[in-house]
């Protein structure tokens, strides 16, 4: 009996041990891809970037601009060039004057002095999108 007991002992450690062992060498839980960033996402050492969300007021190099009416149309970005895409319109007063501009990604502005780069449009339909601006550094 004592001979019984001893084996069913050892039965019982080999398979913890090879138990734990399998733990031991499982492969890691699979981690998703960090999804890469564009360029003109990653802000310039120094460089100013501002986000302002769709129906609220922002200020960029001091002038208040407010956002609005995103949606799909045509815009011109920094380069002159046309394009079809996520726009947004922004509001804002110059010497008592509103006035309005549609902007989409790529789209530079000048406000108080300072170009603005428009980075990046976000917006999840029947909700408030958002706009991200960059400043290069002064």
């Amino acid at each position: 009996m004592a001979r019984e007991s001893v084996s069913s002992l050892v039965r019982v450690a080999v398979c913890l041990i090879s138990a734990f062992g399998a733990v031991a060498h499982a492969a890691p839980p699979a981690v998703p891809p960090v999804p890469a960033v564009p360029a003109t996402e990653i802000p310039s050492p120094g460089a100013r970037v501002e986000e302002i969300q769709e129906t609220t007021m922002g200020t960029l190099s001091g002038v208040d601009v407010g956002v609005a009416n995103m949606w799909e149309r045509e815009y011109v970005d920094g380069a002159g060039v046309a394009h079809k895409g996520l726009t947004a319109r922004l509001d804002y007063e110059v010497a008592g004057e509103t006035r309005r501009i549609v902007v989409g990604e790529g789209s530079v502005i000048e406000m108080g002095g300072t170009r603005w780069e428009v980075v990046r449009l976000q917006k999840t339909p029947g909700q408030n999108g958002t706009i991200t601006l960059r400043s290069p550094p002064p």
